[in-house]
């Protein structure tokens, strides 16, 4: 009889230990397959956000080049309010309506392009030029005032071009670009 239960715990001890190893083998190979189920499912995310930035990349470029274009005709008006001394004509002026309006519409396409930091950035530079009316055409400001807004103003440009920079990818290497004042 010693025989007959020893052959029985035997055979059940083994079917016992290898249906264990098939459920561990099962968890194990399933844990596996959900780690690579994930890093698939994250290259493929990848994948699509890369296609959709490369897709939406010339509007981007559009919009951005259109600020930049639009903030570069007030360059001329800043520049006269900072350092000439006499007053620039009503006619000369740059329409101000439209110079608010064109802002406006190109912040919100950036906005709406997903561009958040530029979009950020040209809000910070048409705050500047909205200051330029208020802080720059009277003359009993100081230099000191004057220079201030002048620093401030070019931070705030060089601040948009890196966003708008990071924003399409570019890396530009500051070997190559030449201090170029831009008041």
């Amino acid at each position: 009889m010693s025989a007959w239960w020893m052959t029985l715990i035997q055979y059940g001890s083994s079917g016992a230990l290898g249906a264990t190893g098939v459920v561990v083998g099962q968890r194990v190979l399933a844990r596996r397959e959900d780690r690579r189920w994930l890093r698939d499912n994250e290259r493929e995310e990848q994948r699509w956000e890369r296609e959709d930035r490369h897709r939406w990349v010339n509007e981007r470029q559009r919009v951005f080049a259109e600020y930049v274009g639009l903030v570069s005709t007030w360059r001329s008006y800043a520049r006269h309010l900072r350092y000439s001394p006499t007053q620039m004509e009503v006619s000369e002026a740059p329409d101000t309506r439209a110079f608010t309006h064109d802002s406006e519409r190109l912040i919100a396409e950036m906005q709406l392009l997903g561009c958040t930091k530029a979009a950020v950035a040209a809000r910070a530079v048409w705050m500047w030029f909205g200051a330029s009316s208020v802080c720059l055409p009277e003359r009993e400001r100081s230099e000191e005032n004057k220079d201030e807004f002048t620093r401030g103003l070019d931070a705030a440009y060089e601040d948009l071009l890196q966003a708008m920079r990071d924003d399409l990818g570019l890396r530009v290497d500051e070997s190559f670009l030449r201090p170029c004042p831009m008041w």
